[in-house]
């Protein structure tokens, strides 16, 4: 696969992300700044206190202080919330508890839209207009809301199966995502070297803050299907979709036998459509597949977040703040 220069510097943006880490589906899709800057933020994997030491410096501010010093003196003990799951079948969205501290993915394609408008800004200052096809897609994302719903796992929300079918949904930063590898090959030292010094520059750094646990998060959703009762869940759903005469096949992917939900060998005919979608969703909900497995989730996030809630509260903080910093920098240059 050959790679424009407009799809590479995409890529840079995209790969740079990292705003969502702590979910366990999470894509690389959250943080745009430059590779370098990146790499030391992936170090940096350190406690609480140091992050209350950068939110201090990057944040200073007397209301934010507090907020944080609040946090610091969060309950450690498990809370209601802690094991609430929200199912909305209006827009196909499941809030899971962890999700409670992290920005939705229309919120994040808002921070995204600031950060690439300051990194134009920034570059065209030094000399070097970023107008290419990609990028300038990441200045004016979609304002559209996901049509497909959260499909964590898999197919489930009606209208979206009816609708869509198998078929996904990217962000404004999956959009032109390529391999990390290809970063460099058609870029001159100058051209990354501003984009590098651009990135590290405050009005860009505003938008992300250093927003990681002081250890990896596991995974909650591997842990609740790997169960007893997670697999006994699967089996139920796998059972109905046998007497359609379709089974699933791992990573909430379905078969005809012939014909997959994914890829498909072209001898085989077109991938499943919305016929089998429907009937995929209708077994989740026939045997309260969604409803089990996220409560299996959340029951096992409870205890981790009451362990980490200060840091989880901290972080939260952050990204409100980063928010908020975005939508005011939008609103004055976009």
């Amino acid at each position: 696969m050959t790679l424009t220069t407009d799809e590479e510097y995409a890529a840079r943006l995209r790969t740079s992300m990292r705003l969502d880490e702590l979910h366990s589906d999470a894509r690389p899709e959250q943080v745009l700044v430059a590779s370098r800057r990146a790499q030391r933020r992936r170090a940096l994997r350190t406690s609480a206190v140091v992050l209350c030491g950068v939110l201090a410096v990057g944040f200073a501010g007397p209301a934010l202080v507090q907020e944080v010093r609040r946090a610091a003196e969060a309950p450690s003990a498990t809370q209601p919330e802690d094991v609430e799951v929200v199912i909305d079948t209006t827009d196909g969205t499941i809030t899971l508890p962890l999700d409670r501290y992290f920005l939705t993915e229309t919120e994040q394609a808002e921070v995204l839209h600031a950060s690439a408008l300051a990194m134009h800004e920034c570059a065209a200052d030094r000399g070097y207009v970023i107008s290419d096809a990609a990028s300038m897609a990441l200045l004016t994302p979609s304002t559209e809301p996901n049509p497909i719903g959260d499909r964590r796992f898999g197919v489930w929300w009606m209208p979206s199966a009816e609708t869509y079918g198998y078929a996904t949904w990217s962000t404004p930063g999956n959009d032109y995502g390529v391999a990390d590898a290809l970063w460099g090959e058609a870029r001159t030292d100058e051209q990354w070297e501003i984009l590098d010094e651009c990135g590290r520059t405050p009005t860009v750094q505003q938008f992300w803050p250093d927003a990681e646990l002081g250890e990896p998060t596991p995974d909650f959703q591997k842990r609740a299907l790997d169960s007893g009762a997670g697999q006994a869940a699967v089996r139920d759903w796998d059972a109905c979709l046998a007497t359609h005469g379709l089974h699933e096949t791992g990573g909430w992917g379905v078969t005809d036998g012939t014909r997959n939900s994914g890829d498909t060998p072209a001898d085989n005919g077109e991938p499943l459509g919305p016929d089998s979608a429907v009937i995929d969703a209708q077994c989740k909900a026939d045997v309260d597949l969604v409803e089990r497995l996220t409560q299996m989730v959340a029951d096992r996030q409870a205890p981790f977040i009451a362990a980490h809630r200060s840091e989880l509260t901290v972080i939260r903080i952050a990204l409100d703040e980063s928010l908020r910093r975005a939508r005011a920098y939008i609103a004055e240059h976009g």
